[in-house]
């Protein structure tokens, strides 16, 4: 059979089950998994109300379920299970240490918006719910209520990374978005014709308000997801070596992809900006209509 004949049916018949680990550029690969397969074909979690809506997920009926073709969101390993299609995993991985330190200061953001307590970066980082967060959704161990264990063990991390090994046709790292979308393209068959630039930790200027020992005490709270980033980039290198040319040319066309993804947002924006401006002329004239009025 022809490798791109394979490609398409690959993607036509496996249910793609895509794990969105926070902070790792989930957003932007779901909209792109959006466009490739449709919004009618997709059952996605939001992140805000995870537990819940994969507790409902979880309990929905079979034959809906056969009905979806992407499931993506904020779960646990282990969906496939409940699928009567064969399935494969993908996921984006972010180096922790920058997760966090983004999320901190997305926390003090909100915080100074009046929408909690501004915590130092410390407390912060000792009392944070998403530690280890990518390690205990890959491993794919949950608690009674189906989502996973807060716990996390040299057992935990020894599951999430036979499940990468294994279960994971695609595994992306944020931090190197373009080469991750040429490997989603020989891997997943996909066509990628068009997506928007991702902005990482605003530059690099939150990442340098960061102490050396600040970075470390991270580091050290997220172990686990840092040894598992390591064996990513290692699975990251090696499947760019296997695909040779074929990468590089996928990295042409997502290049292209790039350019036109900028392009419709600079025509988005523009067009934004004269609704706006108009807006604003009729608001005014109105106002003064009412002036002469009186």
């Amino acid at each position: 059979m022809h490798k791109r004949t394979e490609k398409c049916m690959m993607q036509s018949q496996d249910t793609v089950i895509f794990i969105q680990v926070p902070g790792a550029a989930g957003a932007a690969l779901g909209g792109i998994i959006d466009r490739e397969y449709g919004p009618l074909k997709i059952f996605a979690i939001k992140e805000r109300r995870c537990c819940s809506e994969y507790h409902r997920l979880i309990h929905s009926d079979p034959a809906r379920l056969a009905r979806v073709s992407v499931f993506r969101g904020c779960m646990p390993f282990g969906l496939h299970r409940l699928l009567s299609r064969t399935s494969t995993y993908i996921t984006m991985l972010c180096n922790p240490v920058d997760r966090v330190i983004a999320e901190y200061y997305c926390a003090v953001g909100r915080a100074g918006r009046g929408e909690g307590e501004r915590l130092p970066l410390e407390r912060y980082v000792r009392s944070s719910e998403t530690n280890n967060i990518a390690t205990r959704l890959i491993s794919g161990r949950q608690s009674r209520c189906g989502m996973m264990y807060r716990h996390c063990c040299n057992d935990t991390f020894a599951l999430a990374k036979e499940n990468l090994a294994l279960h994971f046709r695609f595994v992306g790292l944020a931090e190197r978005f373009r080469e991750s979308l040429a490997l989603a393209r020989l891997a997943m068959g996909w066509k990628i014709r068009r997506y928007a630039p991702i902005a990482l930790l605003r530059n690099g200027q939150e990442r340098e308000l960061v102490e050396p020992a600040g970075r470390e005490l991270i580091a050290e709270y997220n172990r686990y997801d840092v040894a598992l980033y390591d064996y990513a980039l290692d699975l990251f290198g090696q499947a760019l070596a296997a695909h040779g040319d074929r990468v590089r040319q996928a990295l042409q066309e997502i290049a292209r992809a790039e350019l036109a993804g900028g392009f419709n947002r600079l025509v988005f924006r523009s067009v934004a900006g004269s609704i706006e401006a108009c807006t604003a002329i009729n608001t005014a004239v109105r106002s003064f209509n009412m002036a002469l009025d009186l």
